[in-house]
């Protein structure tokens, strides 16, 4: 019924689970660590596709071994979440395969998503491109993203195309999300923009994020296409710390930040960028 709590006991549960619209609080009773929901490569292990809620609510799962929805472009390995608003927390998100979105996929609404380790997570090898290797934003999906760990996305697509972009994280016409407080370390979109975010057609605003040792060929850390003025991009408290944008054998070509089109558009405000050796931050 609405409002009511499942509480699940540890183990290993095998199983692909749709909320089907219900505000109901989904959480295990001992944490992510020995509780774990296995999408058996089945389709995404959690499905948020009915107008979900903040009052939907998963917490403290590990969710893995999901596959992209096939209706929806094979995304959103580990959750698919479809024009709804749930509360996403404190879950371990590791070893999905998707071509957009291998942790998550959001298509429209505004979830919260906050306090969870986004990590290993895998692209589809039968897809050239795709996006968003931790987290994928499109549709206006204007979600709040604050605590997590967004880490270990090798989303390297194929050498021959300029694909596999946003290792960590992608925004592709994806509102206003607001990101906070968030670590993005350690991804890469080696043939292609963004190692740890790929930004296109959206106005983020980024608070006090840590991000560090991502790789990509354009924007280690972070590559912005702002095409008309009506975009517009805010960092504020960020640390950018050995980010590399290989530029396919060359140096440079914004180890921090790649910006295109509207780039007066960005403001940046007391942020730190510390370039590895040999290498420009933007």
């Amino acid at each position: 019924a609405k409002g009511d709590t499942v509480l699940v006991s540890p183990g290993t549960y095998v199983e692909n689970i749709n909320f089907s619209g219900k505000l109901i609080k989904v959480k295990s009773s001992n944490g992510s660590k020995t509780t774990i929901i296995d999408g058996n490569h089945a389709g995404p292990v959690v499905t948020f596709s009915s107008g979900e809620t903040s009052k939907s609510v998963l917490s403290g799962f590990t969710l893995r071994n999901g596959l992209g929805n096939q209706a929806s472009a094979f995304s959103g390995g580990g959750i698919y979440c479809n024009n709804s608003s749930p509360t996403i927390q404190n879950n371990t998100i590791t070893a999905n395969t998707a071509a957009i979105g291998g942790g998550i996929e959001v298509f429209g609404g505004s979830p919260q998503i906050s306090g969870n380790d986004i990590t290993g997570n895998l692209p589809d090898p039968n897809i050239d491109g795709g996006w968003g290797g931790g987290i994928s934003l499109e549709n206006g999906s204007s979600a709040t993203i604050i605590g997590n760990k967004i880490s270990g996305q090798l989303w390297n697509g194929n050498p021959n195309c300029n694909c596999g972009m946003g290792g960590g994280l992608a925004m592709n016409a994806a509102g206003s999300p607001f990101l906070e407080d968030n670590q993005i370390f350690s991804n890469s979109a080696d043939f292609g923009p963004g190692g740890a975010i790929w930004i296109v057609n959206t106005s983020p605003t980024l608070i006090q994020n840590l991000i560090f040792d991502n790789t990509a060929q354009f924007g280690g850390g972070i590559y912005i296409y702002l095409p008309s003025p009506s975009y517009q991009a805010i960092f504020v408290n960020n640390t950018f710390a050995e980010n590399v944008g290989n530029g396919q054998g060359l140096p440079g070509d914004g180890s921090a930040v790649y910006a295109v089109g509207y780039d007066n558009n960005l403001e940046f405000f007391n942020n730190v960028f510390a370039s590895s050796a040999g290498r420009e931050s933007f």
